[in-house]
């Protein structure tokens, strides 16, 4: 498992399940953003080597934050419960997704995946 995630999610309980359950992957640092402009400058601080990051945070969605994680060349992955993955904007339908809820056998499969794995 990586050292260094992002996860992007505005909602407290989801954002802190998934910590929990990447650190019993064997995650070393997980940081968690919980907004547009929380993750924007989390990514600026320190660049993550993968993030997860979920579509809709309330008054915005992830897309922006995707955009800058496509030009760092930082893996990510969507998490969702909304959408269909071609529903995505097209810059994004190839980027593997989460359904939520998902288990933490989901996320270490998804992760193990994005290791190997240019950004978009």
């Amino acid at each position: 498992m990586l050292q260094n995630i992002l996860i992007v999610e505005d909602n407290p309980i989801i954002a802190f399940d998934t910590e929990e359950m990447l650190r019993e992957l064997g995650a070393g640092t997980v940081r968690i953003a919980n907004g547009l402009e929380d993750a924007l400058e989390a990514i600026k601080e320190c660049p993550p080597q993968i993030a997860l990051l979920d579509v809709n945070l309330g008054t915005s969605t992830s897309y922006e934050i995707a955009r800058r994680l496509m030009d760092l060349a930082i893996p990510f992955v969507f998490s969702t419960g909304y959408r269909e993955d071609s529903a995505f904007p097209a810059p994004f339908q190839a980027v593997p997704s989460l359904r939520k809820p998902y288990t933490a056998e989901d996320l270490r499969s998804v992760m193990d995946g994005l290791k190997d794995r240019p950004a978009s």
